[in-house]
């Protein structure tokens, strides 16, 4: 008669003491090894060692890569906690989201904004942990310890109505070391159960330990070949912790633009105002003159024209630029809804402050040599005419001193200009990540074309092992120490057809001249971007110089003609003219001034010439960073070469 649960319950109770204690000790054994599988760890666990994991890969290769530690977090908190909307906090105190209030940014304060709420910043700092953890791995699954467990409660019910019961579990440990020539040494121990869940008659125990060491002697054995793999990755997340460094320093300068990109356009509006108010005032001079018949009634309608295409004007501005501050909120990382406006004072202190000097540019020292020779053509003036007062003579005087004066200041600019650019191409050669990239790829190239030959050598392994197994059934932890099994082996593979290892040679030396040329087609790029750049920083300030001066003639022009209007001596096109080419002057002052910083700027971070907290708020270097630690640490791959 087949056994039921009830006929199983009843035949255990009817064993021994002794037999159910062993029995109740192997189940016992089996619900933990079930337990300790199912338990683990929570997934908020696995999280947090993921975290740390990353972390302390980061801190690693910032010690290498920046010679310190820099804060740095995935955490990405950008809205007030428990406020139910998306508000984010700024110094203690949440933005105005909707109708209300409008807070007045800074620009320390959108740096600030944007270091923690920026999408597309948090996008890279998630990129820079994501290669972390990738190489945590790497690390584990070169030099860790593996572990599994298996459980099995099974109950099979047979042809003649037989209940076979049955439950098996297994536990297997094992620590795996591989080292840099090839060898793989391994360190296994196991535990398994099997059970019919009866007596301990039908429950069997096994164990067993046993290490292996594998050692190529040929094919494979190449020095730091097998540590290949993950020196690359060690050393290209060492670069990628650089280029997020890199990354800071630009990010910081993008908002920068953006920000005064922002105040350039609402400066337009308000002088698209100041033209309306002076137009409007011309069309009340000008209707006065035409009652009075002093001019014709076209010219009220020119100026009544000009003042409409004005207001016009002043509302599509307007409208640029509330778009372009609503897109800079988004940038920023803030809903669209958020009440704010630009401090308009940042503004004006960098107008106030004046271009900053020429990177890598001495410009006193050039003044003073424009000084030097305006003095000399003087000196030889005055010997070549002795106490010549006539006004004539001296106008003369004046313009070759001035000729002299230009003309010795742009030669020693010239050259002064090539010097700049030649230190600006040393520094951008030894500082961008990039150029560590490309560097790293012909180092690679290389090294592929030394293990493509390895592949053509025979595989000859050497294997050396040893197992001990458990001494009885019911004695899983009792080992027969005495009664181990070692093996030597030396097995050999080679195939006479080397076709596939004959094209992979042939394709890893193409891949090395063509990582050459690109080395050297990367280089003059470079180059080439160093060199355009500071021609747009030269261009950028002497545009912003011409603007200055175009500014005083318009103001000048524009205060003359709304006099000359007045006396009658002055038609009302000459003063509509003045007014918009004041209003065309005042906007290009402000667009060069903005280019030119924002210009500036983006070059010296393009060089690792600015220092990033993590507020985003940044302060020029005296001396640029380079990479040379990082470059030495992984075989200096930061020698150019040429």
């Amino acid at each position: 008669m087949p056994l039921g649960g009830d006929a199983i319950t009843n035949d255990i109770r009817m064993q021994s003491a002794p037999r159910r204690r062993r029995l109740r000790g192997a189940m016992l054994l089996c619900a933990w090894i079930a337990a300790a599988g199912l338990v683990g760890c929570t997934p908020q666990q696995y999280a947090r060692q993921a975290d740390r994991a990353a972390y302390r890969v980061i801190d690693q290769k910032q010690d290498i890569a920046l010679g310190r530690k820099r804060d740095f977090s995935i955490d990405y908190r950008p809205y007030e906690p428990g406020s139910g909307d998306r508000r984010t906090m700024l110094n203690g105190a949440p933005l105005p989201l909707g109708p209300g209030p409008i807070r007045v940014l800074t620009l320390a304060d959108c740096l600030k904004v944007a270091f923690h709420n920026s999408r597309e910043f948090q996008t890279r700092k998630e990129a820079l942990y994501l290669s972390a953890l990738s190489l945590a791995n790497s690390r584990h699954q070169w030099s860790g310890f593996y572990g599994s467990i298996t459980g099995e409660v099974s109950r099979t019910v047979e042809d003649r109505g037989n209940n076979v019961n049955s439950a098996t579990a297994g536990l297997s440990l094992s620590f795996e070391q591989r080292l840099v020539n090839g060898g793989i040494l391994t360190v296994a121990a196991g535990l398994g159960l099997v059970s019919d869940l009866l007596n301990m008659d039908g429950t069997t125990f096994t164990s067993s330990l046993s290490t292996t060491f594998t050692q190529p002697l040929l094919r494979g054995a190449l020095a730091g070949l097998a540590y290949e793999d993950l020196f690359r990755q060690e050393r290209d997340v060492a670069i990628d912790v650089l280029g997020y460094e890199r990354y800071t320093q630009t990010f910081a300068t993008d908002i920068t633009t953006d920000y005064y990109g922002v105040l350039q356009r609402r400066d337009e509006v308000a002088n698209e105002r100041a033209n309306i108010e002076r137009l409007q005032t011309a069309l009340r001079r000008v209707t006065v003159q035409v009652e009075g018949g002093q001019v014709s009634r076209t010219e009220q309608d020119q100026t009544a024209q000009n003042l409409l295409n004005a207001q016009v004007r002043y509302a599509e501005v307007t409208q640029r630029y509330l778009n372009q501050l609503d897109r800079f909120k988004i940038t920023l990382g803030l809903p669209v809804s958020t009440r704010i406006e630009l401090d308009g004072e940042d503004l004006g202190v960098l107008n106030r402050r004046g271009p900053a000097p020429l990177p890598f540019l001495d410009e006193q020292a050039l003044a003073d040599i424009a000084d030097q020779a305006a003095t000399a053509a003087a000196e030889a003036f005055d010997r070549e005419h002795p106490n010549d007062t006539d006004p004539v003579s001296q106008r003369i005087r004046g313009a070759i001193i001035a000729q002299a004066q230009a003309a010795a200041y742009e030669q020693a600019r010239g050259g002064a200009v090539d010097e700049a650019v030649d230190l600006a191409n040393a520094i951008a050669l030894h500082t961008q990540p990039e150029v560590l990239r490309t560097l790293a790829s012909l180092r690679d190239a290389t090294a592929d074309v030394a293990i493509a030959a390895n592949n053509f050598l025979p595989l000859l392994d050497l294997e050396l092992s040893a197992s001990v197994a458990g001494k009885k059934p019911h004695e899983p932890f009792g080992i027969q120490w005495h009664r181990s099994t070692r093996r030597a082996q030396l097995n050999l593979d080679y195939s006479l057809d080397q076709t596939d290892n004959r094209d992979d040679y042939a394709a890893a030396l193409i891949s090395e001249a063509r990582a050459v040329r690109e080395l050297e087609a990367f280089i003059d790029n470079v180059r080439l971007d160093v060199l355009e750049s500071y021609r747009g920083l030269l261009q950028a300030r002497r545009s912003y110089d011409l603007q200055v001066r175009n500014v005083a003639v318009a103001v000048r022009r524009s205060a003359l003609a709304a006099l000359e209007q007045a006396e009658g001596e002055a038609s009302a096109r000459d003063v509509l003219e003045a007014e918009d080419d004041l209003r065309q002057a005042q906007n290009g002052l402000t667009g060069a001034m903005v280019s030119y910083e924002t210009t500036r700027i983006q070059f010296l971070a393009s060089l690792g010439m600015l220092d990033v907290d993590k507020n985003g708020r940044y302060l020029e270097r005296d001396k640029p960073f380079l990479f040379e630690q990082l470059g030495a640490r992984y075989g200096n791959v930061d020698d150019i070469g040429f």
